[in-house]
């Protein structure tokens, strides 16, 4: 930078970005940042709750599931009740079951909190919660513990 230069006007955005003054004050002092643009508001966070009821909704599914696949091995009437298609037998009414309590779960749970700041890792943390849940119900050492 040209020392003898007189700047007069700022760079480009208002700010003077840390330029030296010119000749009228022998080019050795920085000029001050009080041309640059005022700072904006901290934004609003925007609601999550609607991403919150998504993936506890999805955890209370796999539950679901769980529960249907270890009520089915212990009681044969569910298990008959939750035949819809004979030769894949009781397992397309699990399926069936658990994606009904997901899709009902997932709307009331939007309907509940879709305005609401909400905390994601607790949510996650709920939603692990009920997948081990389902995880453990399909497990198949452990729903045949039931099985009549």
């Amino acid at each position: 930078m040209d020392r003898d230069r007189h700047v007069s006007e700022p760079r480009a955005g208002g700010a003077w970005d840390g330029q030296r003054y010119g000749d009228e004050y022998g080019g050795r002092y920085e000029r001050p940042y009080a041309e640059q643009p005022p700072e904006e508001p901290a934004e609003e966070l925007e609601p999550n709750g609607g991403i919150v009821a998504a993936i506890v909704a999805a955890g209370v599914g796999c539950a679901a599931l769980g529960v249907c696949t270890v009520v089915a091995a212990a009681v044969t009437s569910f298990a008959d009740f939750l035949t819809l298609y004979a030769p894949s037998g009781p397992l397309t009414g699990k399926a069936t079951v658990a994606t009904l309590i997901y899709l009902i779960a997932w709307v009331n749970l939007h309907a509940r909190l879709r305005y609401r700041e909400l905390s994601l890792f607790k949510g996650f943390l709920v939603a692990m919660a009920l997948l081990g849940v389902g995880l453990i119900g399909t497990f198949p050492p452990f729903y045949q513990l039931f099985q009549r």
